[in-house]
This record gives structure tokens, C-alpha cells and sequence, in this order.
């Protein structure tokens, strides 16, 4: 009874021509390798050809995207409210209720580099505009009231959520 395995070549030399070389073992030259064989048991299969890939491609979540298209609308109706204006001061003025959504715009083009200092200015400012838009509001200046106001809110309210959160915080790919 023999224990080793049947007919392996000694060590070193390449089994006869048309045989398939056991495991382990490299193909001779002009021979096509074997199929790839699973592992013996309790061995760890050999590592793959390209090294794993820390995290899935990033993907925006849905309420930073909607925070960032509510931004740049808001801009874009200040713009159009500030040249409906009379004259040159009536549209400094409109263009002042809308100041700090504006820089919002400019942090809003900061959400893909998921830096949580983006986040945290922008809920600050939002803030900021929230309460510039309610003195608006009790001076009677409606449309300089209600859209920064609204705008404002729906940004403070979509960069709290858990998802944005996890945006903003998670680490970065190079």
C-alpha cells in the first residue's frame, strides 16, 4: 500500500508530455495551463489578480442631491427677482436677501468632496438665512421672506437627515 500520491513526478521535473501537471505545479512550456482546481480543504485559496477595493463606488445620497438642486434653484429665482427689480438699488437690496443662500450655492458645488465641514457651514448659514428671512417677514417684505425662508429650511432640514450624515462623515476615496 503506498500513502503518496499516484505516479507524481520527483520533484523538479515536469510530468510526461499531454498529462495534466498536479496541483501546484506549472504547466510545461507550449502546454496550455490547467483549469483553475478549488483548493484542498483548510487552505486558503490564492489571491485574486487585482487587489479588493475598500469601499463601492459613492453614490450621492438622495437628500443631499435634492439640497444641492433646491440651492441652486433659490439662486437662480434670486437672479430673476433681482433683475425684475426697478433699479440698480432695489436689485442690491433683493440680491442681499438672498446673500447667504448664495454662498450656500458656492458650498453646495462642495457636497461631492463629502467634507463635513461643507455640511456644518451649510446648516449654519441656513440658519443664519432662516433668520434673516423672518426679520423680512415682520417688515412686511414678503418675497424676500418666504422663498429664503423656505429655502432655507428644506436645506437645514436635508443635511440633518441620517443619510446625509453618513455622507458628510463617511472617509473618502483617493
Amino acid at each position: 500500500m503506498s500513502f503518496g500520491p499516484p505516479q507524481q513526478p520527483p520533484y523538479g521535473q515536469q510530468p510526461p508530455y499531454g498529462q495534466q501537471p498536479s496541483y501546484g505545479q506549472q504547466a510545461p512550456y507550449g502546454q496550455q495551463p490547467p483549469y483553475s482546481q478549488q483548493p484542498p480543504y483548510g487552505q486558503q485559496p490564492p489571491y485574486s489578480q487585482y487587489p479588493p477595493l475598500p469601499y463601492a463606488p459613492a453614490v450621492m445620497p438622495d437628500s443631499v442631491r435634492t439640497a444641492r438642486i433646491v440651492l441652486w434653484v433659490t439662486v437662480g429665482v434670486s437672479v430673476l427677482h433681482a433683475a425684475a427689480a426697478g433699479s440698480a438699488y432695489a436689485a442690491g437690496y433683493v440680491t442681499g436677501g438672498y446673500l447667504m443662500l448664495w454662498v450656500m450655492a458656492l458650498l453646495a458645488s462642495f457636497y461631492a468632496s463629502r467634507r463635513s465641514g461643507v455640511r456644518g457651514a451649510s446648516t449654519v448659514l441656513a440658519v443664519i438665512q432662516m433668520f434673516f428671512a423672518v426679520v423680512a417677514l415682520s417688515k412686511m417684505q414678503v418675497l424676500l421672506g418666504i422663498i429664503p425662508f423656505g429655502a432655507a429650511l428644506t436645506v437645514f432640514i436635508l443635511l440633518r437627515r441620517d443619510d446625509a450624515r453618513a455622507w458628510f462623515t463617511r472617509p473618502r476615496t483617493p
